[in-house]
């Protein structure tokens, strides 16, 4: 009796043991699938990222013709902004998940750098395109952020409207000097501030008058 006892305890450790190793090895293969997407879906998204390089370059040789395709470019960059939203997004989720975490700043430069490049083309894309002119909110926050859910709660509710406007989220310590030339250029000293059609508009409650500056009204 004793020894069925034993040889009974010895497979309930067996079977338990067995449950926890394959658990472990789930887990290392789903974080590992993870992972590879993850990292293939960056790779994909920073092609994206030099193609909106190319386009504001092309775009800017082009602004001065006086045959310039509005209805061509209006659709160009709204494509463009979807794509760099996407790249936010998956950078967002590759930082969740990296080791490495001054990779993923680097990556989130790279994304910022191309953020404010496509920014800037829809000013003077609006500049010239006047009647096909486009709502844009630039918002730059810090990366810690107590107070602004009311400005990324009405950012978000605004973008996903019908034509609604076309966002660009700048974290602001992120030790660029592209950054700090924005916040100078707009002359913003309070953060969150969000910039709507080139009005600035500070602090946390700003988001209270931002429709009061779109093109487009909600």
């Amino acid at each position: 009796m004793e020894k069925d006892r034993k040889f009974v305890i010895f497979l309930a450790l067996c079977f338990t043991f067995g449950i926890m190793f394959f658990g472990l090895l789930f887990g290392l293969l789903i974080n590992n699938y993870q992972t590879d997407s993850i990292n293939k879906e960056l790779l994909d998204l920073k092609v994206r990222n030099q193609e909106v390089t190319l386009f504001s370059y092309i775009l800017q040789n082009d602004l001065g013709k006086s045959d310039l395709d509005c209805n061509f470019y209006s659709n160009s960059l709204d494509n463009f902004a979807v794509y760099l939203n996407e790249y936010g997004r998956i950078v967002e989720k590759y930082f969740r998940n990296a080791e490495n975490l001054e990779e993923v700043k680097s990556m989130q430069k790279d994304y910022v750098v191309a953020t404010l490049n496509l920014y800037f083309s829809i000013d003077k894309y609006n500049q010239v395109c006047k009647a096909n002119a486009k709502d844009t909110i630039l918002y730059l926050y810090p990366y810690d952020c107590g107070v602004c859910d009311g400005i990324t709660k009405t950012i978000n509710n605004m973008v996903y409207n019908l034509n609604g406007p076309l966002s660009f989220s700048i974290p602001t310590d992120i030790g660029l000097e592209s950054v700090e030339f924005i916040k100078d250029y707009y002359d913003i000293n309070v953060i969150p501030s969000v910039v709507v059609n080139g009005n600035p508009l500070e602090g946390p409650e700003s988001y209270t008058e931002i429709e009061k500056y779109l093109i487009k009204k909600q």
